[in-house]
């Protein structure tokens, strides 16, 4: 009985060590775990980074390939066939919103039937573009750099009928929504590109006065 105390004695002191040891190595082995994941989140990160601003690339090639093609023909035939219909209106963009005025009617697309085909392929050269943005999948500030302007000014002249058909559920949602998120966009760097120039002047300009004669200093 004597030896099996002293046996289980011995083994009881020894496991002490032995689980810290093992514990010590178990942890070890969780934090190389955690760095592992945390290096293939980032190479996750750079990869999913890289592909989008690949993508962007594309697509910015891809409008000045085939979308602007496609809108000049449409402008082209807009002036040969003497359409006044996208002149009549004026598009103003709010923050969640594209607003029409005066407000137009069936009877005034009519005039755009003869054209329809021509509007057809840039309006879903457009949307098909605007889709990879709005979704995220492609970097829309990159793409807002180069087109920006461009592609702000497309769909302005095709806002009147854009928001007409959208109303009545045939819709362009991502194209729409593009144009109002960049239109913003531009307002407000015009905005504060105009601020600046006022305090600039302001500065510049400062305050002269002239001292009355006799009067205290």
């Amino acid at each position: 009985m004597q030896n099996l105390k002293d046996w289980l004695e011995l083994i009881y002191f020894i496991s002490g060590p032995a689980v810290a040891v093992i514990a010590f190595f178990a942890l070890g082995q969780i934090r190389i775990a955690k760095e592992q994941l945390e290096a293939q989140r980032q190479t996750l990160r750079i990869s999913s980074k890289r592909d989008a601003l690949r993508l962007t690339a594309d697509q910015i090639s891809e409008y000045s390939s085939k979308v602007i093609p496609l809108l000049n023909a449409l402008d082209k035939k807009i002036k040969d066939e003497q359409i006044t219909y996208f002149s009549k209106f004026k598009v103003e963009v709010c923050a969640d919103s594209i607003k029409v005025s005066p407000l137009n009617t069936d009877a005034d697309i009519k005039e755009t039937i003869k054209v329809a085909s021509e509007i057809a392929s840039a309006s879903n050269a457009l949307e098909a573009f605007s889709s990879y943005f709005v979704s995220g999948v492609a970097d829309e500030k990159m793409a807002y750099l180069s087109l920006g302007t461009t592609f702000c000014n497309s769909v302005r002249n095709l806002a009147p009928l854009l928001v007409q058909l959208n109303a009545n559920n045939r819709r362009s949602p991502a194209m729409l929504n593009l144009f109002t998120i960049w239109s913003c966009r531009l307002e407000s760097e015009a905005l504060n590109k105009q601020k600046k120039e006022i305090e600039d002047k302001l500065k510049n300009n400062g305050s002269v006065t002239i001292k009355t004669v006799g009067a205290d200093t």
